[in-house]
């Protein structure tokens, strides 16, 4: 399910990108693995994987959310690199939960965090 998910992100993303931008970064990229609300996409450079992140990865989130119905996330990885278990999705995975840590943490002791749970006066 979760590659056919990515191959409609691609199919959307050919048909408003340039067709030399999307052929050049975009076209060789592929569905690595995937959870809840975090996509794993494989790319065949650190270069590609930078150009991926700074210039398409929020509208590609954007895309998998609308497409989910929940938000989602997207971490590029180089494909065939070793290392990218031990850095990459980490670092995604961080990005995810620092949120729902913070929210867990206010539920579970709303009167802890000053301000939080009071109404302005």
């Amino acid at each position: 399910m979760s590659e056919i998910i990515w191959q409609s992100v691609l199919d959307q993303l050919k048909a408003t990108m340039p067709r030399s931008a999307f052929d050049t970064w975009v076209a060789d990229t592929h569905f690595v693995s995937s959870n809840d609300t975090l996509f794993l996409v494989g790319c065949r450079n650190a270069g590609s994987r930078d150009w991926l992140e700074s210039r398409v990865q929020t509208t590609i989130e954007h895309l998998l959310a609308g497409m989910m119905n929940r938000s989602a996330t997207v971490s590029f990885v180089v494909s065939g690199d070793p290392g990218w278990t031990q850095t990459r999705l980490p670092m995604a995975c961080s990005r995810m939960t620092t949120g729902l840590f913070l929210w867990a943490r206010w539920r579970r002791s709303p009167g802890r965090l000053a301000g939080w749970n009071t109404p302005p006066t």
